[in-house]
């Protein structure tokens, strides 16, 4: 589960270890399996975004609200086996997809994004929500615009994290015929939810239940 999208272990495709990775010491929200690739998320990333992390991991630590890197991996294993056994090969994802996302376009038209304060994102690009808060229950949204979601949930649970899930989302925009992206919700509480953003690789010649493989993630308190 490291946080570095340049990981070398993602590239191999080696997945989520059961060792104890290094974590942040003051954000506690980043997870690396290297200081190698500490260093670069750093550089890359994390500077601009460790010291709200911090303030917002002591907030919800004294709010008793705090996971732990376990509880994270599990999440996101749990959130990779589902593709692997729901999902269908890519090409047929993204056609489902894209049939909601005009259907949805249609009923409810987008509300333009506000210059200077959202990411603009093509409206065509879609993403699979993985809800088990929705009734406690298992529920799958295979094509939710990923604009709408900009401008909707994400408006109030990104927050620091923008600069991040931007990122996963152009190399999206960049890779439609490769990344794919997911957002599980998971119940903490009566009032709040985990939210856990991935972006996946899908492999076309990796072994049945094997093809979508997790490569960076971001979890949002919501």
């Amino acid at each position: 589960m490291c946080s570095n999208a340049k990981c070398p272990l993602h590239l191999k495709r080696q997945g989520m270890g059961k060792l104890p990775p290094k974590i942040c010491s003051s954000c506690h929200a980043v997870t690396y399996c290297s200081e190698g690739c500490q260093a670069t998320d750093w550089l890359a990333l994390h500077w601009v975004e460790c010291p709200e992390l911090t303030r917002v991991y002591h907030e919800q630590r004294l709010a008793g609200r705090w996971t732990s890197w376990r509880t994270r991996r599990d999440q996101l294993i749990f959130l990779q086996v589902v593709a692997n056994a729901d999902f269908p090969d890519l090409p047929d994802l993204e056609k489902k997809q894209a049939a909601f996302v005009e259907q949805a376009s249609a009923t409810f038209p987008a509300q333009p994004t506000q210059a200077g304060t959202r990411p603009h994102y093509d409206p065509h690009l879609a993403l699979t929500m993985v809800d088990l808060a929705m009734q406690r229950q298992l529920t799958l949204f295979l094509g939710l615009a990923v604009s709408d979601m900009n401008q909707s949930w994400w408006f109030d649970i990104n927050g620091v994290w923008d600069r991040r899930i931007e990122a996963c989302v152009r190399d999206m925009e960049r890779n439609q015929d490769r990344v794919v992206l997911v957002e599980g919700r998971f119940s903490l509480d009566e009032k709040y939810a985990m939210w856990v953003f991935v972006k996946m690789e899908w492999n076309p010649d990796a072994p049945e239940k094997e093809k979508y493989r997790i490569v960076d993630h971001a979890f949002r308190l919501g």
